[in-house]
């Protein structure tokens, strides 16, 4: 298991990052953290490296992203990692 955090930069106009929030929020790979102006933190779980560089290449095509940053990468060989959500 892969659980990656981001750091999406979201483009300026709002319709397009709007958009880009709620097709973010519609899947179950990840969990967001609240927006700041553009930028939005979030954490991306996936089963393996090759579905975690497809994930992110998808993220890289929507039209209201700009760029994602990798701010931290975890790798857990046996399964046993969750995302936890902020208290």
């Amino acid at each position: 298991m892969f659980i990656s955090g981001l750091v999406i930069t979201l483009k300026p106009d709002p319709e397009l990052a709007d958009q880009a929030f709620a097709t973010l929020s519609a899947r179950p790979e990840f969990v967001l953290g609240g927006r700041q102006g553009r930028w939005l933190p979030a954490a991306m779980e996936t089963s393996g490296e090759a579905e975690s560089r497809d994930l992110h290449e998808w993220l890289c095509t929507l039209s209201g992203v700009e760029f994602v940053d990798v701010a931290y990468i975890h790798f857990d060989a046996d399964n046993t990692a969750e995302i936890r959500q902020p208290r």
